[in-house]
């Protein structure tokens, strides 16, 4: 097992002393890997017996957005974490012994991680903030991770092979289309590239850079010119989903924001059938609807009904009540519209208590929830901001997990 480097000790042991004061205690030693980009850490963790347990990740400088998932030995997911953070935290609570595979990967930034493993976890997390500091900025032209030492990087990515994964993680439910184009760009060059869509498809455009790329940014145009998806985050692999309302070549240009090296695009169709969305329905909002249906049928669930459309002003929270069966698990998503910063969703119990959340306000939300017992359960969805359209839909096991 890697031992971690001294500054990420530090870190990783201010968090554990906050989570101690709370009442936790770690189940086995840390976990220590490399995240950047679509190169992710996986760790498996096997519990003896039935518990409750606390997963927790610490990155380094340079890691400035970490994300956390848990997911049992079929693929189910149990428990995600993806604030805009440095230090997520999921706790789950498995009803058989179990061996659990824990993923973790950056969505800004990279370097150095280690999770940690806590008994008698609480639900909700200390503070981290107060215990590690805020993370320094970076300038709005300069690359967004720092040139220090980042921990252990066992291999360098290239731009093909960083898209290939970005590929895999897709999964069954998307189609290969056309060819991969690749090139290389400096820092702040663009060029531009074109890729044949067609009317009432619904496609994911991915890009990837390799290892010294900090920033990738893609921008989608149809043939008039007109814009119709980007991806501006800071990060190397950009993602733009979009159902283009008219056939034939469309452009997309490639701006290498900050860094420099290779980059390589893909495009993939979504696959329908999954869930029935609203035919008026398009554009990015279509598309993301579409990829939770493709998420519940690789799960074995199935549509309790149509996709389901709101209407948000500011931050207003919308619910729906469904009675879950006892045995019997279900997936509660949303989706965002095109002038909506990004979507929250929790589901809770007639108490009130909270069964799962996904608050991290990004374009799609979702909850995955395996029922004890039969209630009926409130699921909330507040968009993060803007005013426009949101898409819920909510799918249901047909089998006993």
């Amino acid at each position: 097992m890697l031992e971690p480097t001294a500054a990420l000790e530090a870190r990783f042991q201010r968090v554990l002393e906050a989570f101690h004061v709370r009442g936790a205690t770690p189940l086995a030693e840390r976990f220590v890997g490399f995240v950047r980009g679509e190169h992710p850490a996986v760790f498996t963790v096997t519990l003896a017996e039935p518990r409750c347990v606390g997963f927790v990740g610490v990155g380094r400088e340079g890691v400035d957005d970490l994300n956390l998932s848990v997911m049992n030995a079929s693929g189910v997911e149990l428990g995600r974490d993806n604030r805009p953070d440095a230090h997520p935290y999921a706790r789950v609570c498995p009803s058989r012994p179990e061996t659990l595979s824990v993923v973790v990967d950056a969505t800004q930034g990279g370097g150095e991680v280690a999770v940690g493993v806590l008994v008698d976890a609480p639900v909700v997390p200390p503070a981290l903030e107060d215990v590690l500091g805020p993370r320094a900025s970076t300038g709005i032209l300069g690359a967004r991770s720092p040139r220090v030492d980042l921990g252990r990087d066992p291999a360098g990515v290239s731009a093909e092979d960083a898209l290939a994964r970005a590929s895999a993680r897709l999964g069954e439910g998307y189609t290969p289309v056309g060819t991969v184009q690749h090139g290389v760009l400096e820092r702040r060059q663009s060029l531009s590239r074109q890729v044949t869509l067609e009317e009432g498809r619904c496609y994911v455009i991915l890009g990837a850079g390799s290892e010294t790329v900090d920033d990738l940014d893609l921008r989608v145009y149809d043939a008039e010119r007109r814009p119709v998806g980007n991806d501006l985050a800071t990060d190397a692999h950009p993602a733009v989903r979009l159902c283009p309302d008219q056939s034939g070549p469309h452009t997309v240009e490639v701006v290498m924001y900050a860094g420099s090296g290779q980059w390589a695009l893909g495009v993939h169709e979504i696959e329908e059938g999954h869930v029935e969305i609203p035919e008026d329905l398009s554009g990015p909002a279509r598309a993301r609807a579409l990829e939770l249906g493709v998420l519940a049928w690789r799960r074995g669930l199935a549509p309790l009904g149509p996709a389901l459309r709101g209407q948000s002003w500011g931050s207003a929270t919308s619910t729906r009540a469904y009675t879950v069966r006892e045995g019997r698990c279900y997936l509660f998503g949303a989706t965002a519209g095109e002038r909506n910063g990004g979507v929250e969703l929790w589901a809770s119990d007639p108490s009130g208590a909270v069964l799962g959340a996904d608050t991290g306000e990004r374009e799609r939300a979702q909850v995955f929830h395996c029922a004890r017992r039969t209630e009926r359960v409130t699921v909330s969805v507040r968009p993060a901001g803007g005013r426009g359209d949101f898409v819920f839909v909510a799918f249901e096991s047909r089998d006993t997990p």
